[in-house]
């Protein structure tokens, strides 16, 4: 049986890299990916690129960025890997998840998407008392203006998309989401 890829897609602040930290504590065989660290490493090794990079980046989504140019090759390699997978990041792009999804189906590898839509008052406040790294920012300054850009950005998920598919509304939701896919990627 192949093991499924996990795609966690939601704006800043949903609790994505949380709730993948949780899983993967739960589902030690899990690979756990995420363009966060990518976006740090651009920035500390390949500063000069990086601000090439992240001054084409309009938010519109009409130019691949290298972050994710880079995120695509580790996942490529990360599918051969007959173990569950799942993608942390914010995966908001519609064509992005189109691109990633499609090698899921190339490995025939099972999609479950969960899509967080937490309340936006919920969200305004995480971002404002946020302790996160801001070297992950492109074009934001802080993470409150990355929420902000976010909302009229985001590509909401189609269910079509996944084999399977979740949305997260509270932490209730949340809660239990984490306990279904632990059990679902342990047995």
């Amino acid at each position: 049986m192949t093991a499924p890829v996990i795609v966690l897609v939601g704006k800043t602040h949903t609790g994505k890299t949380t709730f993948g930290r949780l899983l993967k504590e739960r589902v030690t065989n899990l690979i756990a990916l995420e363009t966060d660290t990518i976006a740090i490493f651009l920035r500390e090794h390949f500063a000069e690129v990086a601000f090439v990079d992240d001054k084409e980046h309009t938010g519109k989504f009409e130019k691949v960025s290298l972050k994710f140019l880079l995120f695509k090759n580790i996942f490529e390699r990360a599918l051969e890997i007959n173990a569950p997978l799942m993608l942390s990041n914010s995966n908001m792009w519609r064509e992005g998840r189109r691109v990633l999804i499609a090698e899921c189906k190339k490995a025939r590898r099972p999609t479950v998407g969960v899509y967080f839509d937490l309340p936006i008052e919920t969200l305004k406040e995480r971002t404002e008392h946020s302790e996160r790294d801001k070297r992950v920012l492109r074009t934001s300054r802080h993470f409150p203006e990355l929420l902000e850009r976010q909302e009229s950005r985001m590509q909401m998920p189609d269910p079509s998309e996944f084999d399977e598919f979740h949305v997260v509304h509270s932490q209730d939701e949340y809660d239990s989401m984490l306990e279904r896919l632990a059990n679902k990627l342990s047995q």
